[in-house]
Protein backbone atom coordinates (compact mmCIF):
# COMPACT_ATOMS: atom_id res chain seq x y z
CA UNK A 1 0.00 0.00 0.00
CA UNK A 2 1.30 3.54 -1.04
CA UNK A 3 2.12 5.85 1.95
CA UNK A 4 2.55 9.75 2.10
CA UNK A 5 5.09 11.11 4.31
CA UNK A 6 3.97 14.57 6.45
CA UNK A 7 6.30 17.27 8.02
CA UNK A 8 5.04 19.21 10.84
CA UNK A 9 6.47 22.67 11.45
CA UNK A 10 8.12 21.27 14.58
CA UNK A 11 10.14 18.55 12.12
CA UNK A 12 8.31 15.66 13.29
CA UNK A 13 7.65 13.14 10.18
CA UNK A 14 4.23 11.53 10.44
CA UNK A 15 3.48 8.75 7.86
CA UNK A 16 0.32 7.43 6.29
CA UNK A 17 -1.44 5.09 4.39
CA UNK A 18 -3.31 6.48 1.25
CA UNK A 19 -6.72 4.89 0.28
CA UNK A 20 -7.33 2.35 -2.14
CA UNK A 21 -9.07 3.33 -4.76
CA UNK A 22 -12.39 1.19 -3.97
CA UNK A 23 -12.72 2.38 -0.44
CA UNK A 24 -12.39 6.13 -2.29
CA UNK A 25 -15.39 5.00 -4.73
CA UNK A 26 -17.33 3.39 -1.82
CA UNK A 27 -17.24 5.79 -0.11
CA UNK A 28 -18.51 8.62 -2.98
CA UNK A 29 -21.21 5.95 -3.53
CA UNK A 30 -22.23 6.36 -0.35
CA UNK A 31 -22.08 10.49 -0.25
CA UNK A 32 -24.02 9.79 -4.16
CA UNK A 33 -26.70 7.76 -2.24
CA UNK A 34 -27.17 10.55 0.68
CA UNK A 35 -27.05 13.10 -1.41
CA UNK A 36 -29.85 11.66 -3.70
CA UNK A 37 -32.28 10.52 -0.94
CA UNK A 38 -31.73 14.04 0.31
CA UNK A 39 -32.33 16.08 -2.77
CA UNK A 40 -35.64 13.58 -3.14
CA UNK A 41 -36.92 14.20 0.31
CA UNK A 42 -36.54 17.71 -0.15
CA UNK A 43 -38.07 17.93 -3.25
CA UNK A 44 -41.39 16.12 -1.98
CA UNK A 45 -40.93 18.55 0.97
CA UNK A 46 -41.24 21.72 -1.25
CA UNK A 47 -43.70 20.08 -3.61
CA UNK A 48 -46.61 19.16 -0.56
CA UNK A 49 -45.87 22.57 0.28
CA UNK A 50 -47.63 23.71 -2.72
CA UNK A 51 -49.23 20.67 -4.40
CA UNK A 52 -52.70 21.79 -3.30
CA UNK A 53 -52.49 25.39 -4.73
CA UNK A 54 -54.65 26.03 -8.01
CA UNK A 55 -52.02 26.96 -10.69
CA UNK A 56 -49.14 27.16 -9.08
CA UNK A 57 -46.05 26.21 -10.91
CA UNK A 58 -43.24 23.84 -9.32
CA UNK A 59 -41.36 26.43 -6.61
CA UNK A 60 -37.67 26.92 -8.58
CA UNK A 61 -36.88 29.07 -6.03
CA UNK A 62 -37.58 27.30 -2.96
CA UNK A 63 -36.23 24.48 -4.52
CA UNK A 64 -32.80 26.22 -5.61
CA UNK A 65 -32.81 27.08 -1.47
CA UNK A 66 -33.44 23.45 -0.08
CA UNK A 67 -31.90 21.48 -2.37
CA UNK A 68 -29.40 22.62 -4.97
CA UNK A 69 -27.13 24.84 -2.44
CA UNK A 70 -27.13 22.35 0.20
CA UNK A 71 -25.63 20.29 -2.46
CA UNK A 72 -23.23 22.42 -4.06
CA UNK A 73 -21.74 22.76 -0.46
CA UNK A 74 -22.11 19.08 1.27
CA UNK A 75 -18.62 18.28 0.58
CA UNK A 76 -16.96 21.88 1.69
CA UNK A 77 -19.41 21.06 4.78
CA UNK A 78 -18.90 17.92 6.17
CA UNK A 79 -15.00 18.32 5.64
CA UNK A 80 -15.02 21.56 7.77
CA UNK A 81 -17.55 20.31 10.29
CA UNK A 82 -15.71 16.53 10.17
CA UNK A 83 -12.41 17.57 10.32
CA UNK A 84 -11.72 16.15 7.02
CA UNK A 85 -14.40 13.45 6.32
CA UNK A 86 -18.12 13.32 5.05
CA UNK A 87 -20.51 11.11 5.68
CA UNK A 88 -19.05 8.61 3.39
CA UNK A 89 -15.75 8.93 3.76
CA UNK A 90 -16.44 8.28 7.82
CA UNK A 91 -18.28 5.19 6.67
CA UNK A 92 -15.72 3.75 4.78
CA UNK A 93 -13.08 5.19 7.51
CA UNK A 94 -10.72 7.46 5.25
CA UNK A 95 -10.02 11.76 5.64
CA UNK A 96 -8.81 13.99 3.48
CA UNK A 97 -5.00 15.25 4.81
CA UNK A 98 -3.08 18.37 3.89
CA UNK A 99 0.11 18.37 3.49
CA UNK A 100 1.37 20.34 5.99
CA UNK A 101 0.04 18.01 8.62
Amino acid sequence: MNSVTVSTPFNIYLDFEVAALPRRILAWLTDMALIMAFAQSMRSFALGMFYDIPDEKYPIGLDFLLVTLPILFYHLIMELVFQGQSLGKKVVGIRVLSLEG
